[in-house]
């Protein structure tokens, strides 16, 4: 249900688990994403007919980004996505298309 508090009580389980980082455990960094503030092809990305290629979209540039910073900084980080807002089987469907991996064709 919207409202009852899911974000806020990820934001204070992250908050928590940053108190013990220095004894037991790796810092936790979260990022929210809300996947209805941005269209299909500007979350994935979209394949640009005039210069025939692949445009990045959010998604990869975040994850990206995340990674790039955590070789940077040499530490170990743990990534935390909220993809917050309600659920659209649209966005979902192609989330899981984009996150596993390609089906093969044997004969």
């Amino acid at each position: 249900p919207t409202l009852c508090g899911k974000t806020t009580c990820l934001q204070l389980l992250a908050n928590a688990l940053n108190e013990l980082t220095d004894k037991y455990r790796r810092h936790v960094d979260m990022t929210t994403i809300y996947p209805h503030a941005l269209d299909s092809a500007s979350l994935y990305g979209w394949y640009d007919r005039d210069s025939l290629r692949w445009r990045q979209g959010f998604l990869h540039k975040l994850f990206s980004n995340k990674l790039f910073a955590c070789k940077l900084e040499s530490t170990e980080r743990e990534q935390w996505f909220i993809f917050d807002g309600r659920l659209n089987g649209d966005w979902i469907s192609q989330l899981q298309t984009m996150l596993y991996p390609p089906k093969q064709f044997t004969t």
